[in-house]
């Protein structure tokens, strides 16, 4: 790996490095990112290996190198080292606040497990409301509901939260959404969807508002709604309020979309066209056609290629297996798309088992073959797809959707 004369070749030894992972191992990658062609590559598979302040000393000594390869890339990795250090030290403190207040447990082991130390509600609490670090303050606000508060401590929770965004309108980051969209959602009284809907659409809030709008969407009742009309006509969150408010099946979801996508100031154009076209789908009243629906356990033996994927990627993917196998076609498609649209809807719903399989008859160089598929959804507008059958057709599947999907 130290041997220039391997050229670029030598980058791929770090990934075997990081695999091998013991003490020679580490030793060798420390040595590489002493090497401006290397450091980067080695520096990324130390992660893990390593403490994050030894880390950020090697990461330190990899800038000052002349011409050192990615150097953009070090330094949102120096960065990122550098925040996490400092959540670390803030992490600390909040433990050693809870060791104070009677709580001999850590703010992690606390958000990890709603079964530990139930009764210290009153104390997360506290911390909530109290502790500088947001972070901190996520951790400590969501170990809280875990544990289930009564009326008097979910209000004030919520009334902490809504002041502690609105201090910080015009920020965005990870910990703030995860505070609206995580939190927030569910849990504020729908008798202030007038509240929320404002903050939706006023641009101080920046790109949180688009976390809003998935408010707006738990709250479901008409002002809620309304809100989320409006909110479909503003360029910075009509692709977010317009698939809300196919979920709650508007009856103007499609000409909203319409307008958005001749709108050219609105931005994520194929969120919309998706949005769009499952309403579409939902609205034709074709007659179904026959179901390939099943409840049967697969077959033993079957070959299997399975991902996980967008929603945009769903459509891909069946197109690539129309194409590599006979007899999987429009009709097939459409049945599985339709499943799928319904899934979505499901796992928002909390309702169902989130799963569709089906069992398709198909030809493969002449030859009939039964393929098996399976869809789950867990997360709106996400899919484990799997996929069964002989091994020759399958491995057909598996070669073309690896050009489709870039894997």
């Amino acid at each position: 790996m130290l041997d220039q004369r391997l050229g670029e070749v030598r980058k791929e030894f770090t990934y075997a490095l990081r695999k091998i992972g013991n003490a020679d191992a580490i030793s060798h990658l420390e040595r590489a990112a002493t090497d401006p062609q290397m450091a980067t590559y080695a520096l990324f598979a130390l992660t893990r290996l390593v403490q994050e302040e030894k880390l950020l000393a090697l990461c330190d000594e990899a800038l000052k190198l002349p011409k050192v390869a990615r150097r953009e890339e070090l330094e949102k990795m120096r960065a990122n080292l550098q925040k996490a250090i400092a959540g670390n030290s803030e992490q600390a403190k909040a433990d050693e606040w809870l060791r104070r207040n009677g709580i001999p447990h850590t703010i992690s082991d606390l958000y990890r497990d709603p079964a530990c130390c139930p009764e210290c509600v009153p104390q997360l609490l506290e911390l909530f409301k109290s502790f500088p670090s947001l972070k901190v303050r996520v951790l400590a606000v969501n170990a809280l509901f875990h544990r289930k508060p009564d009326r008097a401590q979910t209000a004030e929770a919520v009334e902490s939260l809504m002041t502690l965004i609105k201090e910080r309108a015009g920020e965005y980051g990870h910990w703030l959404s995860m505070l609206v969209m995580n939190t927030l959602a569910g849990r504020i009284d729908k008798g202030r969807a007038d509240e929320i809907g404002k903050m939706a659409l006023d641009p101080r809030y920046g790109d949180l508002r688009g976390d809003f709008t998935y408010v707006l969407f738990k709250m479901g009742n008409a002002e809620a709604i309304s809100y989320l009309r409006r909110a479909a006509k503003q360029p910075a969150t009509a692709a977010l309020a317009l698939e809300l408010l196919a979920r709650l099946k508007a009856p103007d979801a499609l000409d909203l979309c319409e307008k958005a996508l001749a709108d050219p100031k609105v931005p994520y154009k194929d969120a919309i066209k998706e949005t769009y076209s499952k309403l579409k789908r939902r609205l034709a009243k074709k007659p179904p056609g026959p179901s390939h629906a099943t409840t049967e356990a697969f077959p033993k033996g079957m070959a299997e290629w399975s991902a996980n994927l967008d929603g945009a990627d769903l459509p891909k993917v069946l197109r690539a297996i129309h194409k590599s196998v006979e007899g999987f076609g429009k009709a097939e498609i459409a049945e599985v798309r339709s499943a799928a649209d319904g899934l979505s809807a499901e796992e928002e719903e909390s309702s169902g088992d989130h799963t569709a399989r089906w069992n398709f008859p198909a030809k493969f160089e002449g030859k009939e073959i039964a393929l098996w598929m399976e869809l789950f959804c867990d997360d709106p507008d996400a899919f484990d797809l799997a996929v069964f059958g002989p091994a020759e057709p399958i491995s057909k599947i598996g070669s073309a959707l690896k050009q489709v999907l870039g894997d």
